[in-house]
């Protein structure tokens, strides 16, 4: 239990992301939600996107700024609350492994601490972790039912039925990629009385369901309308390829280079302990196999299935172990010596995924940006932004800021010039290191992230200049050049 807060914590406490969508598909509107400043981008522009996972993080945005904590300290507050919100993973593994026997429970959970994959996505606020989190709860309440008094037994079933509804259904609408594995789950939890179950999981989903079109309609959108619009564009229209693609064997690459020589020991576990829980190894399997059909592939999209990989070579491992003694005649061993032995080999495999390609470069994603903006929002003059020359769009966030004061989009073959016409309009710049030269004359280095790197790899750097903003902003509005960009 102390690795697995401490491990969370210290990760919730890193600024940055994974990925941009945490930020500006979820983080951002949540905070102009609070606030009424935000930056939008093309997807709600055109009704992409959902507004449940935004309707749950208000709550927290409006907290931080009523405790003083400000842009930076509001997102740390909201990743600490998502690590905690996430230990229903490792509370999950134990559960499950448990029920086999004391020893499969903790190995279960140990690799459930431990395990790079699980404690780095759980303070993320993206889609396929919140998705995960309310799956998981599900399948927790599926395997591992309250054990009740006969006279509460039946209340307590039902209740237990409509929670596993409500779970599946806010999973499918955070992440309705998950669409196929939601249903085998819903599934598994009614096929033993399907008529006398099936009433109360439907009844759970249409809650979760609920749920999202109201968050949809307190927003002022259609309710799930974002639905069809997001199979139109990415299905019918093909629009994510546009962002790459990959070949289907893609996933199958990249997990067998994330897991590395682990993959020795963690391919035979998970086959050994599919007679434990099948299901949830299909559950795995079909989300991998969906997902391989889509052209545009990002690792973090199969996150539900690989933290029921880990799972079922964590209980396999012990398996593993047990048979071979068996095969063997190894006379009897101490469970303490086997946990201190398959910890230990876990741990080793999580330490070298951790440090080795491709999982090593998961560490800084988004901390330069996230660090920069937050070292402009904390100057108490600042009145206005440019964002100068950026390297891609959308980089500048009113969360990541943590102000409400203008920001401007400087571009193109002019900006140069532009930037010296509109000095007035802003105090503080945001641009890389190359273009210092170009930059007014007035506008002096504060501070740039990386600066151990050569000045040309330095692209997150903060400009300032006295005085205050003299002009109103222009036609320069960063939410009207995205869209006339078309970001």
């Amino acid at each position: 239990m102390i690795v697995t807060f401490l491990f969370r914590i210290s990760v919730a406490l890193q600024p940055g992301y994974h990925q941009p969508d945490e930020i500006w598909q979820y983080v951002e509107p949540a905070w102009g939600w609070a606030t009424g400043r935000w930056i939008q981008t093309w997807e709600f522009h055109v009704g992409l996107r959902g507004w449940l996972v935004p309707m749950v993080f208000r709550p927290i945005m409006g907290m931080g700024l009523a405790l003083g904590l400000g842009g930076a300290g509001t997102l740390a507050l909201l990743r600490l609350i998502l690590a905690m919100l996430a230990l229903v993973v490792p509370y999950t593994f134990w559960r499950l492994g448990k029920a086999i026997s004391p020893i499969h429970g903790l190995i279960a959970a140990w690799v459930g601490a431990i395990w790079p994959e699980i404690f780095y996505f759980a303070a993320r606020s993206s889609g396929e972790n919140l998705a995960t989190i309310a799956i998981f709860a599900a399948i927790l309440a599926i395997y591992d039912p309250p054990r009740t008094d006969a006279p509460q037994r039946a209340g307590r079933e039902r209740a237990r039925l409509a929670w596993i509804g409500l779970c599946l259904a806010l999973g499918f609408i955070i992440r309705f990629q998950y669409l196929p594995a939601i249903g085998l789950l819903a599934l598994a939890s009614v096929y033993k009385s399907p008529v006398r179950r099936s009433p109360w999981v439907l009844l759970g989903g249409l809650v979760g369901l609920g749920l999202g079109a109201a968050a949809d309609l307190i927003a002022s959108q259609p309710p799930l309308g974002w639905l069809l619009t997001n199979f139109n564009m990415n299905f019918s229209q093909n629009r994510s390829a546009f962002f790459g693609t990959k070949p289907i064997w893609w996933y199958g690459q990249q997990i067998g280079l994330t897991w590395s020589v682990g993959a020795l020991l963690f391919v035979p576990a998970i086959v050994v302990s599919a007679r434990r829980y099948p299901m949830l190894l299909v559950v795995a399997l079909v989300t991998l196999f969906t997902h391989s059909l889509i052209p545009h592939k990002e690792y973090r999209f199969i996150l539900l299935a690989q933290l029921l990989f880990i799972f079922m070579a964590a209980i396999g491992s012990l398996d593993l172990v047990n048979a071979a003694a068996a095969r063997w005649k190894v006379r009897p061993i101490r469970p303490a010596r086997v946990m201190g032995a398959l910890a230990a080999i876990w741990l080793a495999f999580a330490v070298l995924t951790s440090v080795t390609k491709p999982f090593i470069k998961n560490w800084g994603n988004g901390r330069g940006i996230a660090s920069a903006l937050a070292v402009a929002g904390r100057d108490p003059g600042l009145c206005g932004i440019a964002v100068y020359r950026a390297r891609a769009h959308p980089i500048a966030s009113y969360a990541l800021l943590g102000r409400n004061v203008p920001i401007l989009l400087i571009d193109g073959p002019q900006a140069r010039l532009t930037a010296a016409e509109n000095a007035g309009q802003f105090n503080s710049i945001f641009a890389p290191r190359s273009v210092e030269g170009d930059l007014p004359k007035e506008f002096h280095l504060a501070e740039c992230q990386s600066p151990n790197k050569p000045p040309k790899s330095q692209y997150y750097c903060v400009f300032k200049r006295a005085g205050s903003c003299t002009k109103a902003p222009t036609e320069l509005d960063y939410n009207a050049s995205l869209t006339r960009l078309g970001y």
